[in-house]
């Protein structure tokens, strides 16, 4: 069987390490260095990987694969099975049809992938502080995430895990199926169990969206960063009249009966070490690891977001391009108020 791997981010090398040393990889196709592309979150360039292994590599120069540019390239590579590990962008329906099908794509969300499709289902599990995370394999048909089933497994999401460990922990989770013999006995599409129940959809999100409402409480703000941080852009915020502050690490900071007449978002307290207090809703947020223009000093304001808004602002969007897709219903939920 000639097995290919198509991937551009690290995330998923867990997985694939898992792969291939469980079975022979034809080669991998990544996305090359210096494109106009490179610059998705957590890019990675697998060329000294795969010649430390004596892995063919191959390359292209748009995450959209036009066929213009790849189809005879991917036609003489005489692809059986095509494993999807780390490319965030649809799968041309051309080399799904080069492949006669077998593509097979990784994707899940807190409900499960019929309830959960769409982008970003990992950060919105966390930003709405789930607990678990069910992924499936599936076969990649011209649709988003309407594959027929392989193979599902779920694992926990835990207070301490931010979108770096939620994805090694899904990451290690496919590895481990991809390498169980029972998931390639499988792999014919008619084996695979169709999808059921109504679908929803997660919308994609874009890096402004991820401005601070300092005003909901300390555990929902750092759930936020949490699923925000490297290597996505961050959360952020602004003194008013400056420049972006990131947020890549943030904890909660209890202490009773201390600065309640300051108003969310003010800097409570700067520490020697350049760390600082925002007060929130119900607290503090202590910011343990940003990156400023200038350090924060007590009596900072931030500016904040508005949590209802910010939500309504992206259901809108996904709606304008994809009306006919229902947006899940916690997120629906959440923005109600609109």
């Amino acid at each position: 069987m000639n097995v290919w791997i198509l991937s551009a981010t690290g995330t998923y090398l867990p997985a694939i390490e898992r792969v291939v040393a469980a079975m022979p990889i034809a080669g991998l196709i990544g996305l090359a260095p210096g494109s106009p592309d490179d610059v998705v979150s957590g890019y990675f360039d697998y060329s000294d990987w795969c010649r430390e292994r004596a892995i063919r590599h191959e390359t292209v120069e748009k995450y959209a694969l036009p066929p213009e540019s790849n189809h005879a390239r991917f036609a003489a590579l005489d692809i059986d099975v095509l494993l999807v590990l780390g490319w965030q962008r649809l799968v041309p329906n051309w080399l799904i049809e080069l492949c006669h099908g077998k593509v097979i794509g990784v994707h899940g969300s807190s409900a499960g992938i019929t309830a959960g499709r769409g982008r970003s289902p990992l950060n919105w599990a966390l930003m709405l502080r789930q607990s678990r995370f069910f992924v499936s394999l599936f076969f990649i048909s011209p649709g988003i995430d309407d594959g027929p089933v392989i193979a599902t497994r779920d694992f926990p999401l835990t207070l301490d895990d931010d979108i770096e460990t939620a994805y090694w922990k899904m990451s290690i989770t496919v590895g481990d199926l991809l390498a169980t013999e029972q998931t390639w006995a499988a792999l014919e599409p008619a084996s695979a169990q169709s999808q059921g129940g109504s679908a929803s959809y997660l919308p994609q999100r874009q890096p402004d969206d991820g401005m601070i409402d300092w005003n909901r409480d300390m555990e929902d703000i750092i759930a936020f960063v949490r699923a925000l941080t490297r290597p996505y852009p961050g959360a952020f915020s602004m003194p008013d009249g400056g420049d972006k502050i990131r947020i890549w690490r943030a904890r909660p900071f209890k202490l009773a009966n201390v600065g309640t007449d300051l108003a969310c978002g003010e800097v409570a307290e700067r520490f020697a070490d350049g760390r600082f207090l925002v007060r929130c809703a119900n607290g503090f947020v202590l910011i343990d690891d940003h990156e400023a223009p200038a350090a924060m000093t007590a009596g900072t304001r931030l500016a904040s977001a508005n949590w209802v808004d910010q939500i309504a602002a992206i259901i809108d969007r996904h709606r304008s391009r994809y009306p006919s897709l229902p947006v899940t219903p916690e997120l629906l939920a959440i923005a109600a108020p609109h």
